[in-house]
């Protein structure tokens, strides 16, 4: 049978504890309300920045806000036209203004995830500065952006991509040798 004072000590810190926790459950739903409410506010600005109608030069192209890239932009060979600057002058501001718009919602997410989104949209950026180069076409954008907001998405749900992509290349030239 175990000493009193062991039963006494751990009765003492079970107890200790339980306000804790209980304080930490109760802070759940606020800061769960807080960040929705956050989120709901800064998808509002950007669907006002991104249903600007002098946009509307890029929208066959690229896809504009949270819409998806068609079939057809994914396939697009058409480049920036000097005819199109300013459109795409526009949409990197309100790029940069939606960005802007999602800071207190970035700052409520650990460092590790706000540090990883930054990189993200810094690798948005040189893909963003590609295109108005000239030196990709609309559907190499659209597909490098759809890469990027896969590798976001994956990140913040916690679900790792079964391989890097350089695996699987490796992977579908074994796959069609075995077929062979």
């Amino acid at each position: 049978m175990p000493p009193v004072n062991l039963i006494l000590l751990v009765a003492v810190l079970i107890l200790a504890g339980a306000p804790n926790v209980q304080a930490q459950q109760s802070n759940t739903p606020i800061f769960i309300n807080s960040y929705e409410s956050a989120v709901a506010k800064a998808r509002e600005t950007c669907a006002a920045l991104w249903s600007d109608p002098a946009l509307n030069a890029l929208r066959d192209k690229i896809p504009l806000g949270e819409e998806k890239p068609t079939f057809a932009m994914l396939k697009n060979n058409g480049k920036l036209k000097v005819k199109d600057r300013p459109a795409a002058d526009l949409a990197v501001k309100a790029l940069e203004k939606c960005r802007a718009a999602y800071a207190d919602v970035y700052a409520m997410l650990p460092p590790q995830v706000s540090a990883m989104l930054h990189g993200v949209e810094r690798r948005q950026d040189a893909i963003i500065a590609e295109i108005y180069r000239g030196r990709l076409t609309f559907g190499e954008f659209n597909i490098a952006m759809n890469r990027l907001n896969g590798e976001l998405s994956s990140a913040l749900s916690g679900v790792q991509m079964t391989q890097p992509a350089s695996e699987q290349g490796e992977t579908s030239d074994l796959l069609l040798r075995s077929v062979e």
